[in-house]
């Protein structure tokens, strides 16, 4: 029942990635129920932990049994908590259209260009472009012309996402598919299919699932929007913990569309070990699952790049080698940064605790594990949805991990990125592999339970 903490470190070796309905205009707000975990890692694993990211270097799967806390060097990744929180009651009060042709004209040119200006400056500098977008929205008053109001708040919630703000994303794209129903009395699967996504990354799975459902039933869908629909439903029944469920509606999307592209078989392979890794089906589907794991892992290894069935990352290197584990003494530039990470131990195990103790650890969102029974968070020190990061583009909350990090890259390291990561009590990850073998992690424990403090905890319980 105690949280495991480690560091990893990532690096490139020597030479050699239903929205619901209430009325016919108003969508239901939805619930959040998040899982419970600290962890501050890029791509965390099975305890809490501090590492650092290099750059590419064989990537290697791990599993994590038990619960840990970690903290690695990673690339950063969208979640922005910006503080210009979105009312969907007035975000949807739209009035009455303008009447001047000119006026309308004007209008939708700002909206045009204020689009543009959004687009250019979420890469570069996407907290101002939230704030420019919403005050650009909130100066228009409730005199905006429906037809540009939609795209405006699909800005809105496109951009909050894209920071991991998901919640507030998704108040924004409901509001879009509530000013559409309103006016044309249709819902719009592509608005749709950006809420659905919003919902479920902020695990309000059930109304995920209700409104991906309702934008399945959009009459006269072509094969191919409602596949893309099944699919969504497959990764949110696999994110909710419904393995069987998610694979039997990622099948029946290949009956609608059948894309010939590896991506896809590789995606109906990891669904299909998802289920026979979770171990719960009778003897006749064991025989069936274990034949069509073969069948499509032959598949893969005829047709693509990779060299094993267990390996088979996006983008793959096969001059690298691959293997779920390699042994620190396998490469020299390892040797400086264990002895960074090692001597930085205690210093990172107290900034840990106090990123813990603040609710700074967010919810990680890869989808291999129970969000049911155990619980996945993670702090992402080069985040740039972080507002307080430093001249080096580091958050300013982890001067510990950020100074491991510049230490790292001085030993001659090329650390790519760091995060805290912990995994709660009783946590299970299900065996996985990274985007690339061209990156390699090193997990660093801080906080990691024994089997003998845990049976004392056990005893105590009983």
């Amino acid at each position: 029942d105690v949280p495991t903490v480690e560091a990893c470190t990532y690096f490139e070796p020597p030479a050699a990635e239903e929205p619901v309905l209430q009325t016919a205009t108003t969508l239901t707000q939805a619930t959040t129920a998040a899982p419970t975990a600290t962890s501050a890692t890029s791509s965390p694993t099975s305890s809490t932990a501090a590492a650092a990211t290099p750059t590419p270097t064989p990537t290697a799967p791990a599993t994590a049994p038990t619960p840990s806390a970690s903290s690695s060097s990673s690339q950063p990744t969208p979640n922005n908590r910006d503080d210009h929180h979105h009312d969907a009651e007035s975000a949807a009060a739209v009035g009455t259209p303008l009447q001047a042709s000119t006026d309308i004209q004007v209008y939708r040119e700002q909206v045009k260009h204020m689009l543009r200006e959004t687009e250019t400056l979420l890469g570069s500098n996407p907290h101002n472009a939230v704030r420019r977008l919403q005050s650009f929205v909130d100066s228009l008053g409730p005199q905006r012309e429906w037809q540009a109001t939609i795209p405006l708040l699909t800005a809105l919630g496109d951009a909050h996402a894209h920071m991991h703000d998901f919640r507030t994303a998704a108040r924004f794209h409901r509001d879009a598919v509530t000013v559409e129903h309103r006016y044309t009395e249709q819902l719009d699967p592509v608005l749709m299919t950006a809420l659905v996504e919003d919902l479920y990354k902020d695990f309000q799975f059930a109304d995920a699932l209700k409104a991906v459902r309702i934008a399945q039933r959009v009459p006269r869908l072509p094969n191919e929007m409602l596949a893309v629909l099944h699919k969504l439903e497959a990764s949110i029944l696999e994110c909710d913990g419904q393995l069987m469920e998610a694979l039997q509606r990622f099948e029946y999307s290949l009956q609608l569309s059948i894309p010939d592209n590896l991506e896809t078989i590789s995606r109906h392979l990891s669904f299909v070990k998802s289920v026979l890794h979770e171990g719960n089906v009778s003897a006749d589907s064991l025989e069936k699952l274990k034949f069509r794991e073969k069948s499509l892992s032959d598949l893969l290894l005829r047709q693509g790049p990779w060299l094993r069935s267990d390996q088979m990352p996006r983008h793959f290197f096969p001059h690298l080698s691959s293997k779920p584990f390699h042994e620190p003494s396998e490469s020299a530039a390892t040797a400086a940064a264990i002895d960074v990470l090692v001597k930085a131990h205690p210093e990172l195990v107290t900034e840990y605790m106090s990123l813990a103790m603040s609710g700074l650890l967010e919810p990680q969102r890869e989808c291999i594990h129970n969000p049911h029974t155990g619980s996945w968070k993670v702090y992402e020190i080069h985040g740039f949805w972080h507002s307080d990061l430093d001249e080096n583009k580091c958050s300013k909350a982890t001067p510990v991990a950020c100074r491991v990090s510049q230490e790292l890259r001085a030993a001659g390291l090329p650390s790519l990125r760091m995060s805290y990561s912990e995994l709660g009590p009783r946590t299970a990850l299900r065996p996985h592999f990274g985007m690339t073998n061209a990156q390699l992690k090193l997990h660093l424990g801080l906080v990691v339970p024994t089997k003998t403090q845990q049976q004392q905890r056990q005893q105590q319980q009983q």
